[in-house]
C-alpha cells in the first residue's frame, strides 16, 4: 500500500472504475451457487415439507390465481411481497399446480420483493427460461472480468515477458487460478501447463552475456532501460506511438511504476536484449526464441537472492547457488548498515540482508565464485570483538543443529566462528533471504 501510494496510485479510481475478476476456483463456486438459485426458483432444491399454516398460505394464493385466470384480465399477476422462505415455498408448489405459468421475482420501489406471474404457452415459457439463463450466465461472465484476458493469453500460449516477475506470476496465479500447490514441483508443473512460454528480462540481464555490459547501470527496470537507450550495443527499435496516446512518450519519471509504462519499457528492454543476443538474421519471433543463444532463458524467473543468476526454472531443475560470497554475521548490540559495511568493504563492494536486529547476511557483489580459503580467512577475521562471522555454507549446514550453532565452540580457521542464538526477528522493509518456497509467499 505504501509503495502504491508513494507512486501516485489512485485508490478512489480503483474502487470506482476498477475492472472486476474472479479466480477459476471462485468461478466454480459461483456456478454452483447459480445452479442452486436456478433450482430454488423451480422449487427443486431442498423441498419444503408442508405444514398446516403453509397450506393455508398457499390456498390463499391459489384462490387469487384461479380468480385471475378465470377473469381473463391481463397477462400478468403480481402477488403480495413475501419473505425469501415463502417465495421459495410458492415457487415449489406453483410449478406443480400451474405448470403453464411463468413465475419471476421482482423488486418493488420500496425494496421489497414479490413474485410476478405471466401467462405463456410452452414455446414462450422455453424462450423466457432461455433468456433468463443467458442473463445469469452474462452476469457471471461479467464477474469473471479481466481473467478472461488472462485465459485468452493462456489458451493461445502467447509469450509473456516480465521484469523480476516471479512474485508477479505467483500473484497472478493465485488471483486468477487458485491457491498454488504446496510442493514447488507440483506448482511448476501446473503453472507451465497454463503459461508454457515466459521470459524474465531481469534474469537475462544478469546473464554472463549481458551483465558485463550493463553492470554500471544495474538491473532495476528504469536503470536497465537507460542502459538499453545509452549503450551502442543495444537497439530497442523504433516505437510508433499514436499522438492521442503520447502520455508515455516523454517525462518518464512522472509515469514510472505505472503498470502500463512499466510494461511498455519491459517490452522495449526485451527487444534490445534479444537483438543483442540473437544472430541478427531472423525476423520471425518464434524462430528467434528457439535459437540456442536465447532459448536458454525461457521459463527461468529471477529470484531476489544473494548473487547473480539465482532463478527458478519452471521447466527443469533449479540451480543451486554457490553463495561463496555470502557470510553470516551476528553481534551483541545493534549496528547500522553503514557501520558494518565500512568494516568489511576493504575486501570489496558489499551489502547486507538483515535477518534480525543482531544478525544479517553480508554479500560481496564482485566475489561470486572467486572466494579462496585465503580471502575467506581474511574476511572472517575482519571484525570487532563482539562480532561472530561464518561462511554461508557453514551456517546453512549447521543452523538446525543446536549443539553446534547455539553452542559456542572454537572452529578451525577455514570454518569461521560459530553463532549464538539469533535475536528475535524484526519486521524490515528490504527483502530477506529465506529458504525459497514460492508457494508459501502468498
Amino acid at each position: 500500500m505504501m509503495f502504491l501510494s508513494g507512486h501516485g496510485f489512485d485508490f478512489n479510481k480503483w474502487v470506482k472504475l476498477g475492472i472486476p475478476y474472479v479466480s477459476r476456483e471462485k468461478e466454480a463456486e459461483l456456478r454452483k451457487k447459480l445452479q442452486r438459485k436456478k433450482d430454488n426458483s423451480k422449487g427443486r432444491s431442498n423441498q419444503i415439507f408442508l405444514k398446516p399454516f403453509h397450506i393455508k398460505y398457499l390456498n390463499n394464493i391459489y384462490d387469487k390465481i384461479d380468480e385471475w385466470l378465470q377473469s381473463g384480465e391481463g397477462n400478468e399477476l403480481e402477488l403480495k411481497p413475501s419473505s425469501p422462505f415463502f417465495r421459495k415455498l410458492t415457487y415449489q408448489e406453483l410449478e406443480k399446480k400451474y405448470p403453464t405459468l411463468i413465475a419471476e421475482t421482482h423488486s418493488l420501489p420500496d425494496g421489497k420483493r414479490c413474485i410476478k406471474l405471466l401467462k405463456a404457452n410452452e414455446s414462450e415459457r422455453k424462450k423466457k427460461e432461455k433468456s433468463k439463463d443467458e442473463k445469469r450466465e452474462q452476469e457471471l461472465l461479467d464477474r469473471v472480468g479481466f481473467r478472461a484476458v488472462i485465459d485468452m493469453i493462456a489458451k493461445h500460449k502467447k509469450l509473456i515477458i516480465g521484469h523480476n516477475c516471479f512474485l508477479d506470476f505467483l500473484h497472478m496465479y493465485y488471483h486468477f487460478y487458485g491457491t498454488p500447490a504446496e510442493s514447488l514441483k507440483e506448482f511448476k508443473t501446473e503453472f507451465n501447463s497454463i503459461f508454457p512460454l515466459i521470459m524474465d528480462t531481469k534474469h537475462i540481464a544478469q546473464s554472463e552475456a549481458i551483465w558485463p555490459l550493463i553492470y554500471k547501470f544495474g538491473t532495476r527496470l528504469n536503470d536497465l532501460f537507460n542502459a538499453c537507450l545509452e549503450l551502442d550495443d543495444f537497439d530497442i527499435g523504433v516505437l510508433d506511438i499514436p499522438e492521442k496516446f503520447n502520455r508515455y512518450s516523454s517525462d518518464s519519471e512522472s509515469v514510472y511504476h505505472e503498470a502500463g509504462y512499466d510494461a511498455l519499457i519491459t517490452g522495449q528492454i526485451f527487444i534490445a536484449l534479444i537483438n543483442y543476443l540473437g544472430p541478427g538474421n531472423i525476423n520471425d519471433i518464434v524462430s528467434l526464441l528457439d535459437h540456442p543463444d536465447i532459448s536458454k532463458y525461457k521459463n527461468k524467473l529471477h529470484l531476489f537472492a544473494m548473487e547473480q543468476q539465482s532463478y527458478v526454472d519452471i521447466c527443469g531443475e533449479d540451480n543451486t547457488p554457490l553463495h561463496d560470497n555470502v557470510f553470516h554475521i551476528t553481534f551483541d548490540s545493534e549496528y547500522k548498515s553503514r557501520a558494518i559495511i565500512d568494516i568489511f568493504q576493504v575486501h570489496g563492494k558489499c551489502y547486507l540482508k538483515w535477518i534480525s536486529d543482531t544478525t544479517c547476511y553480508l554479500i560481496f557483489k564482485d566475489l561470486h565464485g572467486l572466494v579462496t580459503p585465503e580471502i575467506c580467512d581474511k574476511i572472517i577475521r575482519t571484525y570487532p570483538e563482539e562480532f561472530e562471522v561464518c561462511t554461508f555454507a557453514h551456517y546453512s549446514s549447521n543452523k538446525d543443529n543446536p549443539e553446534t550453532v547455539l553452542g559456542k565452540r572454537k572452529l578451525d580457521e577455514t570454518e569461521g566462528i560459530h553463532l549464538e542464538k539469533p535475536a528475535k526477528r524484526r519486521k524490515i522493509e528490504d527483502s530477506q533471504f529465506p529458504e525459497w518456497n514460492p508457494c508459501s509467499i502468498l
